[in-house]
């Protein structure tokens, strides 16, 4: 977690390996947690969020339609992140 100008804090974002490797079919292989930094009960600040990859481990998808997904471990479920692309 960074601060930046005017004491803002950014979001923390760490490569992790793929969280359901039975489950994952189609992904381009990147997988990452994202983190917000405890702001003490106030609002977290819209960021941008921007990971970059590899375009061979996308050979098989058309790059317009990548989206990002908010994975849950327990439930083993995928939902799209709004605006994701």
């Amino acid at each position: 977690m960074a601060e930046t100008k005017g004491g803002k804090f950014e979001i923390r974002v760490t490569d992790v390996e793929d969280p359901l490797p039975n489950a994952t079919f189609g992904s381009i292989g990147r997988y990452v947690e994202v983190a917000f930094p405890d702001q003490r009960g106030e609002p977290v600040v819209p960021q941008r969020l921007t990971l970059r990859f590899d375009e061979g481990q996308a050979k098989h998808v058309d790059l317009w339609t990548l989206t990002l997904f908010r994975i849950d471990l327990k439930s083993r479920t995928f939902t799209p992140v709004e605006s994701s692309r």
